[in-house]
Order: structure tokens, then sequence, then C-alpha cells
């Protein structure tokens, strides 16, 4: 939850700027706030709408702010609230100035495809995280059992067209732009498939396992594309053979 959304939602539990307009910044809310203008009546806290009022404040952030605060998130600086999830720093510093280069070139062109799609920072990590792993722990999560129960039915489907479009290409061809052609090509247009559910099932390399940002976050991960090639393609058909 950033500072923002928490006290946009808590400023509308009695009190409102407009009739018409629940998402306001703080200097807009010490400017127009007056104690006579608030509602006696006991207010309710609504988790979801506080959510959704974070979100559109989280679309309002600067993308580089936004990709600064970030960091403490994939840091594991904040354990997951729930305690139910056993997390690992995904970067290697709290801090965006520390970060690695490459792990600030990541966020740099990354960061940018998620600020729209997320309600809460720590959600970065689902949406980011293949981004940020090993190869080897991409390629543990293929064969996860927990994984590979957040599969959804269209799976198969989704994986035959895929594994059977990157099976076209030579060890030269294993570019982003490739990649995205033959994927658009074979699963969006082949079965029919709306793009972000089709992309949201197979993208980048690990499908089904993290949520990505969409088709176009394809061209963020080129170099991994091409490092994997047809190992890639391999332990995508091992997953498929899981699957039956």
């Amino acid at each position: 939850m950033v500072p923002e959304g928490l006290l946009n939602y808590l400023a509308l539990l009695g009190w409102s700027l407009s009739a018409d307009r629940d998402v306001f910044s703080s200097r807009e809310l010490v400017e127009a706030f007056d104690v006579r203008d608030v509602n006696p009546n006991p207010a309710r806290f609504d988790l979801k709408k506080c959510e959704a009022i974070n979100a559109e404040q989280i679309r309002l952030l600067p993308p580089q702010e936004f990709r600064d605060r970030l960091v403490p998130y994939l840091a594991d600086v904040y354990p997951d609230p729930a305690g139910e999830v056993a997390q690992a720093p995904l970067v290697s510093a709290p801090v965006y100035a520390d970060l690695t280069a490459r792990e600030q070139a990541v966020l740099d062109q990354a960061a940018p495809l998620i600020q729209t799609r997320i309600q809460l920072l720590r959600e970065s990590r689902e949406m980011l995280g293949f981004l940020l792993v090993s190869d080897e722990e991409l390629t543990a999560r293929l064969t996860d059992d927990r994984a590979v129960a957040r599969l959804r039915d269209s799976a198969p489907a989704v994986l035959d067209a895929g594994i059977a479009a990157l099976a076209s290409l030579e060890p030269g061809q294993w570019t982003a732009a490739r990649i995205e052609e033959l994927l658009r090509e074979a699963i969006v247009e082949g079965t029919g498939m709306p793009g972000e559910k089709a992309s949201s099932l197979v993208l980048p390399l690990a499908p089904c396992v993290w949520p990505s940002p969409g088709v176009r976050s394809l061209r963020r991960c080129s170099s991994r594309w091409r490092s994997w090639g047809r190992p890639c393609l391999s332990r995508l058909r091992s997953l498929r053979e899981r699957l039956g």
C-alpha cells in the first residue's frame, strides 16, 4: 500500500472532495479538508475499495518514482503479510541506486509495463520475478508442483501451439522480435484467445509460473531467450508431458 493510496482512502471514510471524485492528491486533501464537512455516521473499511484507490494512486506516480518504490518489495524488505509464502530477495539491494547494472536495466524497461496493471506494489514480485531470478531457479519453477497446479485448463492447447511454433526456430533465430511474431501467430491468432490471456499463459519462459506483464514484456528479456534457445524448448516439452 502506498502512503498516498491509504491516506486517500481513509479520507473518504466520512468525507469527500467532491461528489464525483474519489482520487485526489495529499495537497488537494489538505487544501480542501474541513472538519465541519465530515459525516458523523459510522464508516466501514472496505479493503477492495482501498486497494482500488491505491491502484489509482500508483498509476499517478512518476515512472521513476514508481520504479524506485518497487525495489524494497523485490528485495523482500517487506515479507508476505499473510506469512503464506516463503519469499527470497529477487534483487541484490533494497535501493535502486545500489542495484547491479543488469538489475537496473531490467527495472528501467520492465517497470513501466506493470504500472497500470497492479494494485499493490508487492504484486511486482509475481510480475517481474521471471526477469530477475537465475536460469536455474526459472528451470526449477517449471517442474514445481505448486506452479503446475496453477496452470489453467487451456494450458495444454496453448503449450502445444507454442511448442510447435518455437520448434521451427534455428539457433540464430531466438530473438525477441521473432519469438513474439511466432507466438502471436500460433497462440493469439491460432487458438483465437485474447492476446493478454494467451500471453499470460506462456510468456516469456515459464508458462503459467509467473503472470507476465504481457506480450510486450518479451522484448525486455531477449538475451534470456537467446541463451536458453532449444534447451528452453525441451523444458516446455517436459512440462507438456506432465500435463498428459
